[in-house]
């Protein structure tokens, strides 16, 4: 018999630069995987004071619930970004593959708690680990209004 897994959503955000990566994550049941929660996702990682940088470009994928849609563009001009999308298919982020190692290790761990899987997600690099940030329902920004 298997146990329902309660679900935890990651966002990734790959600064190319520098190779610095935050992991924004929260729980099934808390949040959800629509604009609000990636708009606020960009927010926290960007107002949080980790990202010293006069221009940022944002570049999204073309996944209409996520990125492509109003509630996202709102969050985008009120902090001042600039965002491209990709060329849908042809198309590989960095993200991409920091999502990849995250699977690789999570297949040969024993996570029971979110609070291992952070773990997990933080040691999931080998030469520099990734940033993680929970998202908590205060952290919840209702942009469509």
């Amino acid at each position: 018999m298997h146990a329902n897994r309660l679900l935890t959503y990651i966002l990734c955000l790959h600064l190319a630069d520098t190779n610095d990566c935050y992991m924004c994550m929260d729980l099934e049941g808390i949040e959800g995987r629509g604009g609000n929660e990636v708009a606020s996702c960009f927010f926290k990682v960007v107002t949080s004071g980790v990202i010293v940088k006069k221009i940022l470009v944002l570049w999204c994928d073309n996944c209409v619930a996520q990125n492509k849609n109003r509630i996202v563009l709102m969050a985008i001009i009120y902090l001042s970004l600039e965002l491209k999308y990709l060329v849908s298919g042809y198309s590989f982020m960095d993200c991409d593959g920091d999502c990849g190692v995250i699977e690789k290790r999570c297949k040969v761990s024993n996570r029971v708690v979110p609070k291992e899987l952070e773990d997990i997600v933080k040691s999931a690099r080998v030469n520099t680990t990734f940033h993680v940030l929970s998202m908590l329902a205060d952290d919840l920004i209702n942009f469509a209004h």
